[in-house]
């Protein structure tokens, strides 16, 4: 019965099939793997093939090819030891149709695209202007357009410009509104544009040209929208070249010679060259403060920074560009302390500053400014400093101010030396126009009126009345002249008890100075015979004066005293405004503020010294 019913299933399938199986029950397992995954790699080549997916055939050729390498090393059809080379060319033909699988349908999804319509006829799209027609067709969903510029117009031509010539898509030039094509269909929009021209000369080339020979190159090409333009922006220092041009068509400033570009192309051509550069120097000096406030400066100029110390000058020399500078200054201790000034260099310049340092400022004080370029045809600048000019001999501070230049300069005496601590010749003041404050640097006219006032001795005056007698002789005279001046000699001076010869070395005796206010007088007395200072004043009521031990010092460096008030303490300086100058003192507070005081009858001041109460501190 068996038998029977297996007899009715062969008779009943279909030749064909029962062929198959038999045939497939012949392969063993390694052959039919090998079958299946051949079959996989047909049916994707024949994909990628349809997909035009270069990609894709390439890796079901490659899976096909070591599918047949396997088989024949496991049919023994090649001869080779290693068995297993087999298995690794399946494991490969496995992923080679993997890749495949993969590129063909990547390929295959990039080819569906929709369907996009004309937005009008080609008809319609001639004369329009082509950017116009572009934007119509993006709007629409295309995709796939390019612009064609015909280069067939002459500059005169120019209403032309920009019209369309013909629109085609896929080759098609005949097509209606409302057409339906895929969307990467190729559109090729063809429109009129001005003829082409060939570069006369490289890139590389104009930047050594005269700027004319430029423009005569390239007009004679038929380029007409040419612009100039220059810029000093080279460094003299660096370059030794007088200019170097540069040449820009449409923004592309590389170029080859005979390089193509349309007639109506934007050329500029910018000429560099050297900028003008001057010399900066600068003298800062850092004044030494006497008791507080001693920090040093950093100084900051165009970048570069430099740490000055307190007391010390220092020089500086920078070469620039025109322009406007600042000079900053800052404390090394705290940076919140500072000042800075402004420098418009035009030309050479000298500059000099003095920097004061307090505890919670800095000043900045122009000593001068010399900037020789600024000064005109009939100008002169000053050579120095009013403040410079005195204790100076007269005919040196005359000599400097001829020489530079000045023509209207008068002297003036004043017979005024009867002490004789007064050098003779020695100035007074010098004012220009009637101006005594001036300061190196100024410029004036040539022709202003500097006048020189100097000191000579007060017998010299011509004017001074001389009385004589008819018995004395001129032997007499000379005698008693040679015992007065002897006696001057030894006699001491006003306001010390120091004679002519000593007085300026500032480091014995007892000297007195004053200086008035508007309602009472302010006094100084230094007393180095007992080594004590007194202070007092005179006129507002107060009955007391100050005295402090001198600690150290002379008038010529610095006298130090300190004030002892309980727990407080604090410190102030007394000093010659110059050395071995005993006419004016300076007394220095403990913040670093200047009062300036001047000589005064010493015995005047004793007086009101003893009436006053000592307070010992």
């Amino acid at each position: 019965m068996a038998d029977e019913n297996m007899y009715q299933q062969n008779t009943l399938e279909n030749p064909k099939v029962s062929k198959f199986k038999k045939l497939w029950n012949k392969f063993d397992l390694f052959c039919k793997f090998i079958a299946i995954i051949g079959l996989f790699a047909l049916l994707f080549l024949l994909i990628a093939l349809g997909a035009e997916s270069i990609l894709a055939v390439f890796f079901s050729v490659l899976s096909i090819i070591g599918l047949v390498c396997a088989t024949l090393i496991h049919k023994k059809k090649i001869n080779i030891d290693k068995k297993w080379l087999k298995y690794l060319l399946l494991v490969a033909s496995i992923l080679f149709v993997v890749f495949s699988a993969f590129t063909s349908v990547k390929s295959i999804d990039s080819e569906i695209v929709h369907k996009v319509e004309t937005p009008y006829s080609a008809d319609y799209c001639k004369d329009k202007d082509y950017e116009t027609i572009v934007s119509d067709f993006e709007s629409m969903g295309f995709t796939n357009i390019s612009e064609e510029p015909m280069e067939d117009l002459e500059l005169a031509e120019s209403e032309k410009y920009g019209h369309v010539e013909s629109v085609s898509i896929n080759g098609i030039t005949d097509f209606d509104g409302n057409t339906t094509f895929k969307s990467n269909a190729k559109v090729i929009i063809k429109y009129h544009s001005y003829k082409y021209a060939k570069v006369p000369f490289s890139s590389e080339e104009a930047n050594v040209m005269e700027t004319s020979e430029i423009i005569e190159a390239l007009e004679k090409a038929g380029f007409v929208n040419i612009t100039t333009d220059e810029k000093y922006d080279l460094d003299p220092d660096e370059t030794k070249v007088d200019f170097e041009n540069e040449v820009e068509i449409d923004a592309e400033s590389t170029f080859d010679k005979e390089e193509k570009f349309p007639l109506d192309s934007e050329i500029e051509i910018v000429t560099h060259r050297p900028y003008e550069k001057y010399d900066l120097n600068l003298s800062i000096d850092v004044v030494e403060n006497l008791i507080f406030s001693k920090y040093s400066v950093e100084f900051e100029m165009n970048g570069d920074t430099e740490t000055i110390q307190q007391g010390e000058t220092a020089e500086f020399e920078y070469r620039l560009k025109k322009g406007e500078y600042t000079l900053y200054f800052y404390s090394m201790e705290d940076s919140s302390i500072s000042s800075s000034i402004d420098i418009d260099l035009t030309g050479d310049t000298k500059a000099s500053y003095k920097i004061y340092c307090y505890s919670d400022r800095m000043v900045v004080d122009t000593v001068y400014l010399e900037n020789k370029s600024a000064v005109g045809e009939n100008q002169a600048m000053i050579p120095i400093s009013a403040s410079d000019c005195m204790f100076e001999n007269y005919k040196d501070i005359e000599k400097e101010f001829k020489k530079a230049g000045f023509t209207n300069i008068k002297t003036k005496i004043l017979y005024d030396i009867y002490w004789g601590w007064t050098e003779e010749g020695e100035v007074d003041s010098v004012s220009i126009n009637g101006n005594d404050d001036f300061v190196r640097g100024d410029i004036y006219d040539k022709d202003s009126k500097i006048v020189i006032t100097y000191h000579m001795k007060e017998d010299d005056d011509p004017n001074k009345p001389v009385e004589t007698t008819e018995d004395e002789t001129e032997e007499d005279e000379s005698e008693k002249d040679e015992i007065y001046e002897e006696e001057d000699e030894d006699k001491p001076v006003f306001y010390s008890t120091n004679t002519r010869d000593t007085v300026s070395n500032g480091d014995s005796g007892v000297y007195a100075y004053k200086s008035k206010g508007s309602s009472y007088d302010v006094y100084w007395i230094i007393d180095f015979d007992n080594n004590y200072v007194y202070y007092f004043t005179d006129g507002n009521g107060d009955t007391t004066c100050d005295r402090l031990k001198i600690e150290s010092g002379d008038l010529n460096s610095v006298v130090i005293i300190t004030y002892h008030d309980g727990t407080d303490e604090w410190s102030n300086g007394l000093h010659f405004k110059y050395k071995e100058h005993s006419e004016h003192l300076v007394m220095q507070d403990n913040d670093g503020f200047e009062y300036d005081y001047y000589t005064t009858d010493l015995s005047d001041a004793l007086l009101i010294r003893d009436s006053k109460t000592i307070i010992d501190y």
